[in-house]
């Protein structure tokens, strides 16, 4: 990625993909899906291995501790499974983030309906727990 194009972006998604690319910059080409409504939010491609991977970010400011588990929209969720390969499922609280690449098997999870779209409950103890350092080691290790 030689230029960030950061000008559209809400705040929350301009924050994580500068931070992404301050620490992953060297060996990962990174943008910004161009699609508003797309399922996913970046693309990662790994400079040595050639490897491609996806980010769906979701940023909460509620406090996660009171939760036993977080949504995510079930279409969503069956459309990345179709259409994208590997994607990491990652939600931000403040200065933590829960992740986790997304599966098959969360279409069998809890479901329930808010307003009047079906969603899906991801069990947090089902996610990895950390900080941005502890996303980007996990990205190195895993992408």
């Amino acid at each position: 990625m030689n230029k960030l194009n950061i000008e559209f972006l809400i705040n929350s998604e301009k924050e994580f993909l500068l931070n992404l690319y301050d620490n992953l910059k060297d060996n990962y080409n990174i943008k910004k899906s161009v699609n508003k409504y797309c399922n996913i939010d970046f693309i990662l491609n790994n400079k040595t291995t050639k490897n491609i991977f996806y980010i769906e970010l979701k940023e909460r400011n509620i406090k996660y501790i009171n939760y036993s588990s977080f949504i995510i929209g079930y279409v969503k969720i069956k459309n990345i499974l179709k259409y994208y390969k590997k994607c990491l499922l990652v939600w931000k609280f403040n200065n933590i983030y829960f992740y986790g690449i997304c599966k098959e098997e969360y279409k069998k999870y809890k479901q329930s309906l808010i307003n009047g779209g079906l969603v899906v409950n991801i069990n947090k103890v089902d996610l990895n727990r950390g900080t941005l350092e502890d996303l980007i080691k996990y990205i190195r290790l895993n992408f």
